[in-house]
């Protein structure tokens, strides 16, 4: 049985996290994870000095991802988080451009949930987002270095030649086209690198 899952999440951490490059070909490094239901999950890090998006908290924004949720452009600092008050383990919610404060709480067991809240007219939390506590845990990781240093922790991807957007009077299909041969012409490498920390 232990077989059939290792093979199962070896599948599961090699298809999602190169579906991820594929759609997210700006992607500097990513770290991917699967959860005890055989989910992958991603924590990606943009770098817009290496041809990443532009981040609203400065040169560096995260993302997490999965097949069921994605969460964009989180801060990759503490600097840019703030306690929210709780006392036991750690709390940190951070601002986010939608409109939403995400909370992410990492409990002393290990455990986690992420909690997302309007800022106006709900008095309460309208979802509650549940993250596998290794999500969690690497992120709020993260957010104590450099993230300049993140592809160096355990299991990170480094992606070889991160996208550069080309002409900006572009459509989107001639954006797509491009990042699509980019994908092609750095597939082989990428896989490698996924492989290697599997």
């Amino acid at each position: 049985m232990d077989d059939l899952r290792d093979e199962r999440d070896y599948n599961n951490k090699l298809w999602w996290s190169i579906r991820v490059f594929h759609a997210h070909p700006d992607l500097f490094a990513c770290w991917c994870t699967v959860d005890d239901c055989g989910c992958p999950w991603v924590l990606g890090l943009f770098d817009e000095d290496f041809g990443g998006r532009i981040s609203i908290y400065g040169r560096h924004v995260a993302l997490i991802t999965s097949p069921i949720v994605t969460l964009k452009d989180l801060p990759v600092s503490r600097t840019y988080l703030r306690d929210a008050g709780w006392t036991e383990g750690v709390c940190l919610t951070t601002d986010h451009y939608s409109g939403m404060d995400i909370t992410f709480h990492h409990h002393p067991d290990g455990s986690g949930s992420v909690h997302l809240s309007a800022r106006e007219g709900v008095e309460s939390y309208p979802c509650k987002l549940v993250l596998p506590y290794t999500v969690i845990a690497e992120y709020v990781a993260c957010t104590t270095c450099d993230p300049t240093r993140w592809h160096e922790r355990p299991a990170w991807i480094r992606n070889p030649r991160p996208y550069t957007s080309g002409d900006r009077n572009w459509d989107w299909r001639q954006e797509q086209a491009a990042q699509d041969r980019w994908f092609v012409a750095h597939q082989e490498e990428l896989l490698q690198r996924i492989v290697a920390t599997l």
